[in-house]
């Protein structure tokens, strides 16, 4: 079984402005237990399989080379915002905006997902880059007050990726990359 998940990786220049943005939080959260996701391996979900045997997986990547998907298109950083809401935030994340072509990705990948059997999350998708998962809050998150510099990117593949977890973090090996 390989742990999987579908996901647009980002450029370096996103990369490099996300350690700027983690030290913002970290200034702003000394007093709560925060685990912070490595920029270098951070990315937007577009879709998280779970467990798959490895049987299945040449098949599961036939189906997704078959899909048709939209042209290559630009998302760009905005701020910074939370998973459940403000007061209780368990996931710090920076927004990117919605372009059309990211939520056709993403509705086209979870049909051809449930076609093959998979469970999905069915919750309305946000495209974001996940900063940290915070542990135990205390203080006020006031994730409205960090600046998020603007960098606009190309998004001309995603990529299918193996999450395997470790004692020191999440490693991803990239299994398959999908051009648009």
């Amino acid at each position: 079984m390989k742990r999987l998940f579908l996901a647009i990786k980002l450029p370096p220049e996103v990369k490099g402005m996300l350690y700027g943005v983690q030290d913002d939080f970290k200034s702003l959260m000394k007093h709560s237990k925060v685990t912070w996701v490595d920029p270098e391996i951070a990315h937007i979900t577009l879709q998280f399989l779970g467990d798959v045997l490895e049987d299945d997986i040449d098949a599961l990547i036939s189906e997704i080379r078959a899909g048709e998907y939209p042209e290559p298109f630009q998302l760009e950083t905005r701020g910074t915002s939370c998973f459940p809401n403000p007061k209780k935030p368990k996931t710090l994340y920076v927004e990117t905006s919605n372009h059309t072509a990211a939520t056709g990705l993403h509705k086209r990948l979870s049909k051809i997902l449930v076609e093959n059997g998979f469970e999905i999350d069915d919750r309305p998708w946000v495209p974001h880059i996940t900063l940290a998962r915070v542990q135990v809050q205390s203080e006020t998150c006031p994730p409205d007050g960090i600046e998020v510099p603007r960098v606009s990117f190309e998004v001309n593949s995603f990529e299918l990726i193996e999450s395997e977890l470790t004692d020191n973090g999440p490693v991803y090996t990239t299994i398959e990359t999908f051009k648009l």
